[in-house]
């Protein structure tokens, strides 16, 4: 469900470009704030450092998910 909402909030925002990324930056994000729901902006860009994003869209996608966490804590 949470990453269902995550991709949906990606998708929404047009966060992603090519897709070569999506799903690891997905499954990360989704089991990073499952863990730390109430994680800092610095700590899901620490986070998401590990997914290689080919088209550089990653800016984009990091401010979705950050965006996404804050709805979410709430």
């Amino acid at each position: 469900e949470a990453a269902s909402a995550a991709a949906g909030l990606l998708s929404t925002r047009i966060a992603a470009q090519c897709g070569f990324c999506v799903n690891g930056v997905i499954m990360t994000a989704k089991a990073f704030l499952d863990k730390n729901p109430k994680a800092t902006d610095a700590e899901i860009e620490q986070a998401l450092s590990t997914v290689l994003c080919r088209c550089f869209t990653h800016t984009r996608m990091h401010r979705a998910i950050q965006r996404y966490a804050k709805e979410a804590a709430r």
